[in-house]
């Protein structure tokens, strides 16, 4: 069972080493790992529509998501024993709910992509359901820099898709790259929020 504090004026108890209003340190590391990884795929990704010259940088990207994903990792066996919010039962069902509808979103586009003959889509909108699904997931497990990232990512999904239909231009080169950019940004800026509080726990 979990060490628990009230915190003074409340009569809510906190997990220890979570502060008040904000994420555990290791939930943020877990946050880092996921998005870690999820920039490696999205580099990945992105080199599917690989237009001349943008190799070095799908490339260093993805040399760059290995790194803070093996951080992240690092920084979780550190943290294994911190708190977490995933300790909640009803936050719990809510995270599931929200990666459930997630990937109904992404399956059922997808195929309505592929139907209507506009599989070179897929990439776009999958990255504007990930950044839409990161907007509830700020604040379930608030983190604030999700949010951001989250609209940055729809932002970059509706441009991907416009400048495919507009350009000419590989949806899946522009959701790729800055799939990739924003996943790995928001993960490091988590890491470097985990190293004080992980501190503190």
């Amino acid at each position: 069972m979990s060490d628990t504090r009230v915190i003074p004026g409340s009569t809510d108890s906190q997990p220890a080493g979570r502060p008040a209003g904000g994420p555990s340190a290791r939930d943020l590391a877990t946050t880092a790992l996921i998005l870690g990884v999820a920039g490696l795929a999205w580099f990945g990704w992105g080199q599917a529509g690989l237009a001349e010259g943008w190799a070095v940088f799908l490339q260093a990207g993805s040399v760059a998501a290995l790194a803070v994903a093996a951080a992240g990792g690092f920084a979780l066996r550190r943290l294994h024993s911190g708190s977490s919010a995933m300790e909640d039962a009803r936050l719990r069902r809510g995270y599931w709910k929200v990666v459930a509808t997630e990937v109904i979103a992404i399956v059922a586009g997808n195929v309505a992509l592929g139907s209507a003959g506009r599989p070179a889509y897929v990439p776009a909108w999958t990255l504007l359901v990930v950044g839409v699904h990161f907007l509830p997931l700020a604040r379930l497990f608030r983190i604030p820099g999700l949010s951001a990232a989250g609209l940055v990512l729809a932002a970059a999904a509706i441009g991907a898709a416009a400048a495919g239909a507009a350009a000419g231009v590989a949806p899946s080169l522009i959701a790729g790259l800055a799939g990739g950019v924003v996943c790995v940004t928001c993960a490091a800026f988590c890491l470097r929020q985990a190293a004080p509080r992980g501190r503190r726990a």
